[in-house]
């Protein structure tokens, strides 16, 4: 299967390097704006014709050791056991997130545990996304919700969100076509059954998305009008226990 997506290259040039030389790579290389390519090429890398080098969204990530963690041991707070404190030296964002109790799998009831509405919600709601919000045009000065700005973390221009924007702000959905939100096919959950913590399903779901907008040197982009967030695809892990019940 082929994908057709938008250049990973030309939304990192749009933000990483000036627009002259950018335009002046794209000409000599003949790159265009969409590429068609495969999924695995997406995911795992291709050799882009501009840069010459490879690239992917997880790409050289496979195997790899992606820095050191900070992690709690226990030893001060018992409750704190495990907690990642920081990555790289980056604070980590921790949520207890909500729980709803209800019967669902065949008459168990489970705790769900799901994201918090203050997860992806502006820093005009929550302050403590604003380390999240460094692209102030894309963000409407940080006031757009549903998007986190992780290039402080990745060093590109990338934008993590919920699948299809669920609960972004309505400008995220006017600018992309196709785009359906749906918070039963596109929520992150987990359910745990509360005796045993065993976990009976869960539901890991994210969106990446990258930035561009209108630029006078970089032709290809002349008639680009506004700053828009374009989602390069989004990630859906999903698991429910086989067998809820065991014979002896």
């Amino acid at each position: 299967n082929f994908y057709i997506f938008k250049s990973l290259v030309f939304q990192g040039v749009y933000s990483l390097i000036d627009h002259t030389v950018a335009n002046m790579l794209i000409q000599l290389s003949k790159a265009t704006l969409f590429q068609r390519r495969t999924v695995r090429e997406l995911l795992w890398g291709y050799t882009d014709p501009m840069l010459k080098s490879t690239l992917g969204v997880f790409y050289p990530y496979n195997n790899t050791f992606d820095g050191p963690y900070s992690v709690f041991t226990g030893k001060d707070d018992i409750t704190k056991v495990a907690y990642i404190d920081n990555w790289r030296g980056y604070p980590m964002q921790r949520s207890r997130g909500k729980i709803l109790i209800y019967e669902d799998l065949k008459g168990i009831t489970v705790y769900r545990y799901t994201l918090p509405d203050s997860t992806f919600a502006s820093p005009t709601i929550n302050p403590h996304n604003k380390c999240y919000c460094t692209n102030y045009e894309a963000t409407k000065n940080c006031t757009m919700a549903g998007v986190l700005d992780i290039k402080t973390c990745t060093g590109s221009p990338v934008f993590i969100s919920l699948p299809h924007f669920l609960h972004g702000s309505p400008d995220l959905l006017e600018v992309v076509d196709g785009l359906r939100p749906d918070d039963v096919e596109h929520k992150t959950f987990l359910d745990v059954e509360p005796t045993t913590g065993f976990t009976l399903r869960f539901a890991k779901r994210l969106q990446i998305n990258m930035g561009y907008g209108p630029s006078k040197e970089i032709k290809i982009l002349n008639q680009i009008k506004h700053n828009t967030l374009l989602p390069i695809l989004w990630l859906n892990e999903v698991s429910i226990t086989k067998y809820l019940c065991c014979s002896v």
